[in-house]
């Protein structure tokens, strides 16, 4: 049932793109592939494939398409499940300096999936990972400044932030400074 969907996706010619205040772009599904950081996989099958497998970012991609539906038939309960999995990998990895782990690992914070809802935790990831130039996670992290999540609150910080994210090529970023542009005015 699920290759019939994605095959049905595709030939609609429909194109998934996940957006949200928590992920932003990251993961990205379109189409039939899923994309997180530099790891791409060709379909759900392969996702669910690696997160068997225990390759935590795969399980992080595993556990957000059952979230919000992506390629497959949602299922919370399930996806909760995952994102627990999710965490002590990607802590491990994070712990090994990988940015998409760091940033993935934020979103977990964020959001209290997998591990304890902590801004203050969120913050501190998505900095690690912003200092190593991960893209979505200066966007992010900027998000935190802007609006005081886990970090003292600073229009500054949050713009110097989003140039930063936008100067990597990071659309969202642009489209928060112009934004912040907007509030000033």
């Amino acid at each position: 049932m699920m290759k019939n969907y994605g095959k049905t996706m595709l030939a609609l010619g429909i194109v998934f793109v996940a957006v949200s205040s928590v992920w932003a772009d990251f993961p990205v599904y379109a189409g039939s592939s899923y994309t997180v950081g530099s790891k791409m996989w060709s379909g759900f099958s392969q996702v669910e494939e690696a997160a068997n497998q225990s390759d935590p970012l795969a399980c992080f991609v595993y556990a957000w398409a059952l979230e919000e539906g992506r390629g497959v038939r949602k299922n919370e309960a399930l996806a909760r499940e995952w994102y627990a999995k999710a965490a002590d990998g990607l802590k491990k990895l994070a712990s090994q300096g990988n940015s998409d782990a760091m940033a993935a690992l934020a979103d977990l914070y964020e959001a209290g999936n997998g591990v304890p809802k902590n801004k203050v935790e969120a913050a501190k990831w998505y900095a690690k990972a912003a200092a190593a130039g991960h893209a979505y996670a200066l966007y992010a992290l900027a998000e935190c400044y802007k609006d005081g999540n886990g970090v003292p609150q600073s229009t500054d910080k949050a713009r110097e932030l989003y140039s930063q994210a936008a100067e990597k090529g990071y659309s969202p970023a642009r489209s928060a400074l112009l934004d912040l542009d907007e509030e000033e005015k």
